[in-house]
C-alpha cells in the first residue's frame, strides 16, 4: 500500500487480495493527515473482511448447478447451465473473481449483435448466479450490478381464437394415438393455460371430474415455476376432453399421466413443442406462434372476455401482477374499439 498525489489529492494503490489485482483509489483529501487516517482505517476495514475462496468459473458452475437441482425446475436448470457455459467459451476458465466489468460487458455486446432476448435472458441467469457467489464468499460483489444492458423493445405476445385452434387441430399429422394426443394436450392448454411442463408432468389423482378442477401441484419430481400450487377450473371443452381420455384402469406401479408415449413413459417436451409447430406451419397462421402462444391465448381471451386481471393472475401462477399486465393491452383495444362506436359515421 502507498499514497501518491494526483491532481493535488492523495490517491491510493493497494493490492486486492479478493479479486487478484492492484486497485488505485482517492482518498478525496490534499492534506497528508488525513490521507493517512484514511489508509489506517482502509488497512482496518480490509484485514476484517472475509477472505474470498478462489474457485474458477468452470467449478461455480458445476457448484451452482448442483445447487439449483435441489430447488429448480429442470428447464431453468438446464437453462442456467448453458448461460454459464456460454460465458466460460467466451472468457476461458478464469477464476471468478477475475470476471472484471469490461470483460463482461464484451460478453453481452457480443452476444446481444445476435440476440437481444436471449441476452437478456444470459443477464438474468448469470446475474442470479454471480449473487450466489457473493454469498457463498467467491466473489466481494456481483459485477453485472455495474453493468446495463440496452433496452428491448417489448413485443405483445401472440395468441390464437378458438376458431384459428380449430384449424391447428385440424392439420395434425402422424399416426391416430399420438395425433390424438397432441390435439388434446393443444386443447388443455388453450383452455386452462397450464405451461407445457405443468400439463406433462400432470397426474389423473390431480384431475377432479366431479368438482371440474386441475389442481397443479409441486411433487417430488417437479416443481411449478412459481413453486405455488393452484386450482384451475376446467371448461366444458376441458372437461369432456378429459373424460374421454380418462382411463378405466390405473397403474399401481407406474405414475399415472394424464399424457404419456407409455404407461409412465412422458412425452417429451421438444416434441411436443416440434409437433406444435409443424401443426402451425400447415395453416395460413403467423409462423411466429409457439406452443407457449396457447397460455397467451388463454390468457388474452380471458381479458377480452372482461374476466379481471387478478383473477388472470392467479390462473396463471403468476408471483407479480406486473408479468399478468403485458395481458391488459388486449382489453384497451377492446375498450377503445368500444368508444369509437360513439363516433356513429
Amino acid at each position: 500500500m502507498f499514497l501518491f498525489k494526483r491532481r493535488g489529492y492523495y490517491q491510493l494503490e493497494y493490492f486486492d487480495e479478493a479479486e487478484n489485482r492492484s486497485r488505485r483509489i482517492s482518498t478525496g483529501t490534499k492534506h497528508k493527515p488525513e490521507a493517512l487516517r484514511f489508509l489506517a482505517n482502509l488497512r482496518e476495514e480490509l484485514a476484517h473482511k472475509p477472505k474470498i475462496e478462489a474457485v474458477t468459473l468452470s467449478g461455480f458452475t458445476v457448484e451452482y448447478i448442483s445447487f439449483l437441482r435441489a430447488g429448480r425446475s429442470p428447464n431453468y436448470v438446464t437453462s442456467a447451465d448453458f448461460a454459464l457455459n456460454r460465458l466460460l467459451q467466451f472468457t476461458g476458465d478464469l477464476p471468478l473473481s477475475r470476471l472484471h466489468v469490461r470483460n463482461l460487458e464484451q460478453f453481452f455486446t457480443e452476444s446481444f449483435q445476435r440476440t437481444k432476448q436471449g441476452t437478456a435472458h444470459y443477464y438474468r441467469t448469470i446475474k442470479a448466479a454471480f449473487s450466489k457467489a457473493v454469498e457463498w464468499n467467491y466473489l466481494s460483489e456481483n459485477p453485472l450490478k455495474r453493468i446495463k444492458l440496452p433496452k428491448i423493445p417489448k413485443s405483445l405476445p401472440l395468441f390464437i381464437s378458438e376458431i384459428e385452434l380449430a384449424s391447428i387441430l385440424e392439420s395434425l399429422q402422424g399416426d391416430g394415438r399420438t395425433k390424438q394426443d397432441m390435439r388434446d394436450l393443444f386443447t388443455l392448454a388453450f383452455y386452462t393455460g397450464l405451461r407445457l411442463s405443468e400439463l406433462l408432468n400432470l397426474e389423473w389423482n390431480d384431475v377432479s371430474m366431479a368438482e371440474r378442477i386441475i389442481k397443479v401441484a409441486n411433487t417430488e419430481t417437479f416443481t411449478t415455476k412459481s413453486k405455488r400450487e393452484r386450482i384451475i377450473p376446467l371448461n366444458q371443452t376441458a372437461l369432456e376432453m378429459l373424460k374421454k381420455r380418462q382411463p378405466k384402469v390405473f397403474s399401481l406401479d407406474e405414475k399415472n399421466y394424464v399424457f404419456q408415449k407409455h404407461p409412465g413413459l412422458r412425452y417429451e417436451r421438444d416434441f411436443v413443442s416440434k409437433q406444435f409447430k409443424k401443426a402451425v406451419r400447415a395453416t395460413e397462421l403467423n409462423g411466429n406462434l409457439h406452443f407457449h402462444s396457447l397460455r397467451h391465448s388463454f390468457a388474452s381471451n380471458l381479458v377480452q372476455r372482461g374476466v379481471p386481471i387478478v383473477a388472470v393472475k392467479e390462473l396463471l401462477g403468476h408471483s407479480s401482477i406486473a408479468t399478468t399486465m403485458i395481458y391488459s393491452h388486449v382489453r384497451r383495444e377492446d375498450l377503445a374499439n368500444a368508444v369509437k362506436m360513439l363516433d356513429g359515421h
